[in-house]
């Protein structure tokens, strides 16, 4: 009952302030156009994320922006990793590339990365491809890509200014984040610099959290008790520079730099039983250097890029925990064996060459070609001794060549077709088994061979009317496994590498519809199915040693529908909102699978904006007020894979917000916002609780 009395009273917000309207979209002329993606006619929807949208609803990282979109689930900190990530219409993020301005912002080895620690204060926008999306969007996107896009200065001088201030549900001190940025534009050059520093100095759990009772004879029990979260301390950094020339109107060439540092401090333990593993990161860290050029003229578009992203990553591992503490005789006997420090030294290195052709009003080709490196060197570090040990030298090579074709045979039709093929080409493969006395080569992977993949799609968009589409689209996608699939130990040396994996597919089928009403409406709805085949899985090959391996054995679907607007009725009031159903099914399974955890079938969110005093106030000190209400439904999510007399399965739950802003001239403005208002006590991962009621002050200016 109370979990449907906070849906009812969410909702009942949501609809009391959708009698009016929505935020008009923004300009988006100015935003970095990237070699892998059009931008023409881009505007503001529950599937392009614009930087007023994430200014509006308080978003400072990637997790945070992509929450709302329909059909995609945010999966917020947890497990031993303590990471944030998120299921695309049913499907992991490992088959879902996230690039920043071209650049894959997944780590090399296991194409994965907290994406909460991605900080989006300096991003332009944000687009999500579900499915069906552009070749010129490269390979590898087998479950849809996301793409973010930082922006070009617009003025001769141009500076904005962020702080915030976090208080817990008691009104303690819980963190800040401070961002500053500066650009301009001149006639020839253009040039701007960010800087973003997020510090945590801990999150408090839900006042109905209760500890668990597991206290048994000669333990601890479990460390997690009511209060303040164990361990939630953590520290972002990001620093951005961007600098570009412009010779001519037809020319642009222009340079990025992206620095960010984490510091994810100690993962939470989990607050159920004696039993939990303890990891810390002192750092993750990336330097990224990224160059482009574009030539654009009536008839032809012609850009390359080129990149160079560094990674490296430390982590402590300590033991899994049965009541002892740390320091103690049973942690002194554990550290003699076992490696103390891991370390990740990655890079991928990446080019891209695409043009297109207007051949006439009705006729382009375009196409794309794309290369990149991908390397992992693994480290280990024992209890007793001074020098790292080599466990991992592997990398590999993903080539991507598309091209694409539009017809127009009618005014109202447009046909997209497009063929790819993605071909890996295996590197280094050498691996050590690591210990205190030393390490070992080897020498049981197999060699693979050099593989092809088949990418091809087609589309039909017909506009019913100026700003009404129908479209129909098939997408034949796949992903090849990542360097940690073929090769990780997963730290115990009980996964069998597998380097002989090939790549798993996707047919993606879509109906949609996108309108608006200029200035008044946007909708954008699909129904979908997706039906995978030859799907990565991680299986029991020896159940006695428990040894596993993964393999290409499984086929699953997902179907279902979405439906998301935006609606402005006037200046006072406006709303968003949107609602996702995906089913999935396990068609077949050699590993005993019989349903896909952490996939909710109904997810539903919605925000109002409300701006009661606009008009009174405008000549006044007080220039607006908005109020930002908002609402976040996540449905039940199956949690066993494998076969059981019963299925277990996390409950559904809603999170609600409020965010009250006012701007003070028009240069500053300052807002309060209440995260988690009703202090829910929910899980994303089991056992792995999220912070409770939060509070936050938020002074921006900008020039």
């Amino acid at each position: 009952m109370e979990q449907i009395r906070k849906i009812v009273f969410a909702a009942a917000l949501f609809v009391a302030a959708s009698v009016y309207g929505q935020e008009s979209p923004i300009d988006d002329s100015d935003v970095v156009q990237l070699p892998q993606v059009e931008l023409s006619g881009d505007k503001e929807t529950t599937e392009f994320i614009t930087r007023e949208q994430m200014d509006r609803r308080g978003d400072s990282d990637l997790i945070d922006a992509i929450r709302w979109v329909p059909g995609l689930v945010p999966l917020d900190a947890g497990g031993a990793r303590n990471e944030s990530g998120f299921t695309m219409r049913g499907m992991g993020q490992n088959t879902v590339p996230v690039y920043l301005d071209g650049v894959p912002w997944g780590d090399p080895y296991g194409s994965q990365i907290d994406y909460s620690r991605f900080l989006t204060t300096d991003i332009e926008s944000v687009s999500v491809n579900k499915g069906y999306s552009s070749m010129m969007l490269g390979s590898n996107n087998m479950g849809g890509v996301i793409v973010m896009r930082t922006a070009k200065p617009k003025e001769p001088f141009e500076a904005t200014l962020k702080s915030s201030l976090s208080l817990d549900g008691k009104g303690a001190y819980a963190g800040n984040l401070q961002t500053f940025s500066a650009g301009t534009r001149l006639d020839m050059f253009y040039a701007k610099a960010s800087f973003t520093w997020r510090d945590v100095d801990h999150w408090r759990l839900p006042e109905s959290f209760v500890p668990s009772d597991d206290d048994k004879p000669g333990n601890g029990g479990n460390p997690q008790k009511k209060g303040d979260r164990l361990w939630s301390k953590s520290s972002d950094m990001k620093i951005s520079a961007l600098f570009g020339f412009t010779p001519a109107e037809t020319i642009d060439i222009w340079a990025s730099y992206t620095y960010s540092d984490s510091d994810k401090g100690v993962s939470p333990p989990n607050v159920n039983g004696t039993s939990y593993s303890v990891w810390e990161w002192p750092y993750v860290r990336r330097h990224t250097v990224n160059v482009n050029g574009e030539w654009t003229t009536d008839k032809f578009f012609l850009s390359a890029m080129a990149f160079f992203d560094k990674y490296d990553n430390r982590l402590y591992p300590y033991p899994v925990f049965g009541g002892s503490a740390i320091g103690d005789a049973a942690y002194n006997a554990w550290l003699a064996g076992n490696s103390t420090t891991s370390d990740y030294d990655d890079y991928t290195f990446g080019t891209t060459v695409q043009g297109s052709y207007n051949i006439n009003e009705r006729n382009k080709v375009a196409a794309n070609l794309d290369f990149k490196q991908f390397s992992h060197k693994g480290f280990d570090k024992y209890f007793g001794t001074d020098d790292f040990k080599q466990n991992a030298d592997v990398s590999e090579d993903l080539v991507f060549a598309g091209a694409e074709y539009t017809l127009r045979p009618a005014k109202p039709l447009t046909l997209v077709g497009g063929l790819g093929v993605n071909i890996y080409v295996p590197g280094n493969m050498d691996q050590w088994k690591t210990s205190v006395a030393g390490a070992t080569k080897d020498t049981t992977t197999n060699e693979p061979e050099t593989q092809a993949a088949p990418t091809a799609q087609i589309g039909a968009f017909y506009d019913i009317d100026s700003g009404h589409e129908l479209h129909l689209t098939w997408a034949l996608k796949n992903r090849y496994p990542t360097l940690k699939e073929k090769f990780s130990s997963l730290g115990t040396g009980k996964n069998q590498p597998n380097p002989d994996l090939t790549a798993e597919y996707a047919n993606h089928f879509e109906l949609g519809y996108k309108g608006s009403i200029p200035g008044n409406i946007s909708i954008t709805t699909a129904v979908f199915y997706t039906r995978a085949f030859d799907r990565i899985t991680n299986v029991d090959i020896d159940t006695a040693t428990k040894i596993t391996q993964y393999q290409n054995i499984d086929e699953t679907a997902f179907y279902g529908f979405e439906f998301g607007t935006e609606i402005y009725v006037s200046h006072f009031v406006s709303f968003g909102g949107a609602v996702g159903y995906t089913k999935s099914e396990i068609i077949s399974s050699k590993s005993g699978y019989t349903q896909i955890s952490g996939v909710p079938e109904f997810t539903a969110n919605g925000y109002a904006v409300i701006k009661p005093l606009e008009t009174l106030l405008h000549d006044g000190v007080v220039r607006n007020v908005s109020i930002v209400p908002g609402f976040e439904f996540t449905g039940s999510r199956a949690l066993g894979n494998k076969i059981k007399t019963s299925q277990e399965a996390l409950p559904a739950y809603t999170v609600a917000s409020i965010m009250v802003s006012a701007d003070f001239t028009d240069y500053a403005s300052l807002s309060f916002t209440v995260d988690n208002l009703f202090d829910t006590l929910y899980e994303s991962s089991q056992y792995f609780p999220q912070a409770g009621r939060s509070f936050n002050f938020t002074l921006t200016g900008r020039y």
